[in-house]
């Protein structure tokens, strides 16, 4: 459950590596056997615009939450912090780190459905 995020992202960046390859390895031709100009090269204001958008969805998603989970969970996962090491920062019981990364990833799974609803890869029968 705590990696769920991590998982997302992950497979979300991974899906974006692999359209790229595919989209490079197989050119387009036109109808006089032309190879057609790519259209997703690097820097594709498509792709960059849609990773904005995710981007300011997460990050709105992490701003809403109560301070002491988003603490948590930035240690976590940005800091590279264990739950015990998170708990030792803060001062607090290893208990209610726990519980405040499970209420936040809670609250974030709710919030960021949006993202997983347009290919169905995220939205899966967790």
């Amino acid at each position: 459950m705590q990696t769920w995020l991590l998982t997302i992202a992950r497979s979300r960046a991974l899906d974006r590596v692999r359209a790229l390859r595919r989209r490079r390895e197989e050119p387009l031709e036109g109808d006089d056997g032309q190879v057609v100009a790519e259209q997703a090269a690097e820097g594709d204001p498509a792709l960059d615009a849609e990773a904005s958008e995710r981007r300011r969805i997460v990050v709105a998603a992490l701003s809403g939450l109560p301070t002491e989970q988003r603490e948590a969970l930035e240690l976590g996962y940005f800091g590279g912090l264990s739950q015990t090491e998170i708990a030792e920062r803060t001062g607090q019981p290893l208990g209610t780190v726990k519980t405040r990364m499970r209420l936040a990833l809670q609250k974030l799974r709710s919030q960021l459905q949006v993202l997983g609803s347009d290919g169905g890869r995220a939205g899966g029968a967790g």
